[in-house]
C-alpha cells in the first residue's frame, strides 16, 4: 500500500499527482421579458462570454426589442446573432443605440449566425436593439449570444518611459565621470 500525502489541494501518490480543477459553470440562457419594445424599458442583463438572450418579434405590434446589456469590460465585445425561425420571411437588424433615436453600429442578420462586433464604452453596457426589416406580419424568433470580450489595452504611460531614459542617463553620467576621475 502506497502512503498518501495532502498538500494543499494535490493528492500525491507516489510518483503520480492529481489536481481536480473547479468545475466550468454552464452558459446562461435568458428569455426576452415584456415590455422591452422602448429604448427606456430596455431589458437590463448581465451576460457573461457563452451566455445568450432569446426572444421573438412580432411585427403587428412589437417590431423591436431593446436589451442594456451590463457587466462589460471595457474594450471590444462580439455577439453572434442568429435567426432561429418563426412565421415570417422578414429580416431582423441588430443595433447598438446611444439613444432612443442614434444608432452607434448596426448589422443585418443575413447570415446564420452573423457577428456583431460592438465597443463598449467605459461604462460597461451597451443597449443593443433587434428590429424586424421587412413588413411581414408574422413571428421571429432570435438568439444574441455574447461570444468574446477583449478588454481594453492600457498604454504605458509617458512619464514612465521619460523616467527611464532619465535614469540611463544618469547612469551614463556615473560611468563616464568614474573613468575621468578613474
Amino acid at each position: 500500500m502506497e502512503k498518501v500525502t495532502k498538500f494543499s489541494g494535490t493528492v500525491a501518490l507516489g510518483t503520480a499527482a492529481l489536481a481536480v480543477a473547479p468545475a466550468q459553470a454552464p452558459a446562461l440562457q435568458i428569455n426576452e421579458v415584456e415590455s422591452n419594445n422602448t429604448f427606456a424599458t430596455a431589458q437590463t442583463v448581465s451576460l457573461t462570454v457563452g451566455d445568450s438572450i432569446e426572444g421573438g418579434i412580432a411585427t403587428a405590434n412589437d417590431d423591436i426589442d431593446f436589451f442594456r446589456i451590463t457587466g462589460l469590460p471595457p474594450g471590444a465585445a462580439t455577439f453572434s446573432l442568429q435567426m432561429l425561425g418563426g412565421g415570417a420571411t422578414g429580416t431582423l437588424r441588430a443595433a447598438v443605440y446611444a439613444d432612443a433615436t442614434t444608432v452607434v453600429d448596426l448589422v443585418d442578420i443575413a447570415i446564420n449566425p452573423t457577428f456583431f462586433p460592438v465597443t463598449v464604452p467605459g461604462s460597461g453596457s451597451v443597449v443593443l436593439g433587434i428590429k424586424e426589416q421587412s413588413q411581414a406580419t408574422g413571428f421571429e424568433s432570435y438568439r444574441i449570444t455574447l461570444d468574446s470580450v477583449r478588454p481594453a489595452q492600457v498604454p504605458e504611460p509617458a512619464t514612465l518611459a521619460l523616467a527611464a531614459a532619465g535614469l540611463a542617463g544618469l547612469a551614463g553620467l556615473h560611468v563616464a565621470r568614474r573613468r575621468k576621475h578613474g
